[in-house]
């Protein structure tokens, strides 16, 4: 099955996912307490599009998986494998959010022998061994006995 067009979508939300980031990450709380316009001219506290970044998402994700189970595509029903990933996708999201508190010149501040470099390294790391794993040959059972 291509995934080319679905890539590509991805890869262009998380653009603008992290241009969205690094926005809020600018604004002091007084900034959120701002009242702005937002939809439909409606006047909100800079806060609910603050809100409205996590909270538009998981709407959409429910969504999509509805869609998905409703026309029966690939992904209505799910496999182990597409479950973990799933998890995956999330625990990325967190980690991501937890780094992108991270300024360039905190890249080399150490605690407990680690600095945020050697971590997210270190991550990387796991994942290019994961993947390697993904489609390593199988060890043959033993032989019966």
């Amino acid at each position: 099955m291509a995934k080319e067009q679905v890539n590509k979508m991805l890869q262009e939300t998380s653009a603008l996912f992290m241009q969205a980031v690094a926005e809020l990450d600018k604004l002091s709380n007084e900034q959120l307490d701002q009242r702005i316009k937002m939809y439909g001219g409606r006047e909100n506290p800079r806060r609910a599009a603050a809100y409205d970044l996590a909270n538009h998402i998981r709407e959409h994700s429910i969504h999509i998986q509805k869609l998905l189970d409703a026309v029966g595509a690939h992904g209505s029903k799910q496999t182990e494998a597409q479950r973990i990933m799933r998890e995956a996708c999330v625990s990325l999201g967190s980690f991501m959010a937890a780094f992108s508190l991270v300024n360039d010149e905190d890249l080399e501040k150490t605690f407990e022998n680690q600095t945020p470099r050697k971590i997210i390294e270190h991550v990387q790391g796991g994942i290019k061994s994961d993947i390697g794993f993904f489609s390593a040959d199988p060890i043959p059972p033993a032989p019966s006995a």
